[in-house]
């Protein structure tokens, strides 16, 4: 009988130690992706007059970021510059 109850809930168990795995995978890459985009946007701020900044953001986001880091695949920065509010957009 014992058997049986274990063979019934070891499926739900392997379930749930994957959704674990996954869960902590994902935070993990979504805590790099926030450090990375905060240091590109501290750069973003100090340097916003200067004629290389968009260069200079991109290299402080891809020091940050890792390469391949947890096997995702790199994001690709883009930037939007608005000189009336003097803000950056990174996506």
């Amino acid at each position: 009988a014992i058997n049986i109850m274990f063979a019934f809930l070891l499926l739900p168990l392997i379930g749930l130690v994957g959704m674990a795995i996954d869960s902590s995978r994902a935070y993990a890459v979504k805590l790099r992706l926030q450090e990375s985009i905060d240091s590109a946007a501290l750069v973003a701020a100090k340097n916003y007059s200067d004629p290389d900044r968009d260069e200079m953001i991109e290299d402080y986001f891809n020091e940050n970021w890792r390469a391949a880091f947890m096997d995702t695949a790199p994001p690709t920065l883009a930037f939007t510059n608005d000189d009336t509010t003097r803000s950056v957009t990174i996506t």
